[in-house]
């Protein structure tokens, strides 16, 4: 299943990909300046980069109010409250379905990053953790 991101194909041939997750609120078009100010420096010319957009929920942090989301996000204080677990492996599911991708693709699973920012990163940390490779 292809997801919805920001996809910036590789100006060579394709010899690896980044995998960047922007944070809430945000978008995949968010960061996709990243993938651009290479593109100018001429830099990273093997490389596919992809900006996922996370789905719209309702996060009960923001009176739940609908936005781009990673995860529901309960409360701030007292982190061992319970969490939006099922959430959060919804979209670690999500990421390795992305990743699947680019391996199918012939990308090396070495080959591929993952990164991301704020709820980004926890779901690209998800990922490693729960990930054979």
């Amino acid at each position: 299943m292809t997801y919805p991101a920001v996809r910036i194909p590789a100006v060579k041939a394709p010899s690896a990909t980044v995998i960047f997750l922007h944070g809430l609120g945000d978008s995949g078009n968010g960061w996709r300046f990243l993938a651009e100010e290479a593109i100018r420096k001429k830099r990273l010319q093997h490389v596919n980069f992809i900006f996922p957009d996370a789905p719209m929920k309702p996060v009960t942090l923001n009176f739940g109010m609908q936005m781009p989301a990673w995860y529901d996000i309960p409360k701030l204080e007292n982190v061992r409250h319970k969490q939006d677990e099922v959430g959060v492996l919804e979209s670690v599911d999500r990421l390795k379905a992305m990743i699947e991708e680019e391996l199918g693709k012939g990308v090396p699973s070495e080959r591929v990053v993952i990164g991301g920012f704020s709820q980004g990163c926890a779901i690209s940390y998800g990922v490693c953790l729960n990930s054979e490779e």
